[in-house]
């Protein structure tokens, strides 16, 4: 984490200190969505019976807030994001074999720091680009631990990689955002020593918007 401020101060301070006209700092907020549809993942005790059945139905909705700097040069630009977001994951659990478990849908609970670098080209206030993400986890809560064995392994760093289309107009800046995820939906989720994991990516769509300060 304090090597992501770090890095966040230094570009902010070689942003800050190129052509002004061309340099913009500011704040980000904005709503996105998880892409992976449903899936099943079957557990079971040690002498391999069935015990339970976890189907991931949906992710909630994406929110984000945080900070951006922004430069360009000529037809090029560079941006960095430092955004905090959060969001839940949304499973259904059957059995056959114990009855007292949950009825409805039960839930895991993300918040995450985003420290994504991107670059490419821009013109005439649109700008298309991309670059490499770093997600730092700050909080994790899952209701699944009922589920005998359970433990989870929640990873404190992962990573991804964004392509976005984006707009500004004076201070003002719209952005639609994808962005591909390196680990799966349930890699985090182990059963013993045992990892069920699931094989969908919590893939994302979002929409942004920003205003900048200088």
């Amino acid at each position: 984490m304090k090597k992501i401020i770090l890095i966040s101060a230094v570009v902010c301070f070689f942003s800050l200190n190129m052509n002004g006209q061309d340099t913009k700092f500011g704040v980000k907020a904005g709503i996105g969505a998880i892409l992976a549809g449903t899936e099943i993942s079957e557990v079971g005790n040690e002498e391999n019976v069935l015990t339970h059945r976890v189907k991931f139905t949906s992710g909630s909705p994406i929110y984000y807030g945080g900070l951006f700097f922004n430069q360009k040069f000529g037809p090029l630009f560079l941006q960095t994001d430092l955004l905090y977001n959060q969001y839940s994951m949304s499973y259904e659990v059957s059995s056959k074999a114990v009855k007292d478990i949950p009825k409805g849908t039960v839930s895991e609970s993300f918040q995450y720091v985003d420290f994504n670098i991107s670059a490419g080209l821009t013109a005439n206030g649109f700008s298309l680009g991309g670059g490499p993400t770093i997600h730092r986890l700050l909080n994790f809560n899952s209701a699944l631990d009922f589920i005998p064995a359970y433990n989870d392994h929640a990873r404190k760093n992962s990573y991804g990689f964004v392509g976005y289309v984006m707009y500004e107009f004076d201070r003002m800046g719209i952005q639609l955002k994808y962005e591909g995820v390196f680990r799966s939906i349930g890699d985090h989720i182990y059963y013993g020593e045992y990892n069920f994991h699931f094989k969908g990516n919590p893939n994302q769509l979002s929409l942004l918007f920003s205003y900048s300060f200088i």
